[in-house]
C-alpha cells in the first residue's frame, strides 16, 4: 500500500512540474507590436530599393516613386485607421501557484477516495496471503 501512495505522490509532483512553471513565468511581454513589425519590414524594403539604386537597377525617379510609396504605406500602417495591437502583458500567477500547489494533490486524493477502489488493495493483499497460507498447508512434509 505504501508503494501505491509513493507512486501517487510522484505522479502529483509530475503534474505540478508541468503546471507550475508556465504560471510562475507570467508577467513578460508576449512579443513585439504590430507597429514595430511594420516599421522593421518597411526599413528592409527601403534598404533594398537603396541597394537597387546603388546597383543601377533603379533610376532616381523610380527610387523616389518607390520611396514615396513606402512612406505612404508606413503612414497608412501607423495612422489611426487601424488599431495597434499591443502585446498583452500577463499578470503574475503566483496566487494561482499557491492555490494549485496544495489543490492538485488534494483533488487527486479526494477523487481517488470517491471514485477509486481504495478498499480493493487490502482485500487483494489478504486474499494473496490466504492463498499462500493454504498452498503451504497442502504440501506434504518432506517434499
Amino acid at each position: 500500500m505504501t508503494l501505491f501512495w509513493f507512486i501517487t505522490a510522484a505522479m502529483a509532483a509530475l503534474a505540478l512540474a508541468f503546471v507550475l512553471p508556465p504560471i510562475l513565468r507570467g508577467g513578460r511581454k508576449a512579443g513585439i507590436t504590430q507597429n514595430e513589425l511594420n516599421i522593421a519590414v518597411l526599413r528592409e524594403q527601403l534598404a533594398e530599393i537603396q541597394r537597387d539604386l546603388d546597383d543601377g537597377a533603379l533610376s532616381e525617379a523610380q527610387f523616389a516613386a518607390a520611396k514615396k510609396d513606402l512612406e505612404r504605406e508606413l503612414f497608412y500602417d501607423l495612422s489611426g485607421s487601424r488599431p495597434s495591437t499591443e502585446p498583452a502583458v500577463r499578470p503574475g500567477g503566483r496566487w494561482a501557484a499557491m492555490i494549485l500547489l496544495p489543490a492538485v494533490p488534494l483533488l487527486a486524493f479526494g477523487l481517488y477516495q470517491q471514485l477509486g477502489a481504495s478498499k480493493l488493495i487490502p482485500l487483494l493483499q489478504s486474499g494473496a496471503a490466504a492463498q499462500a497460507t493454504s498452498a503451504t498447508a497442502g504440501k506434504p512434509v518432506g517434499t
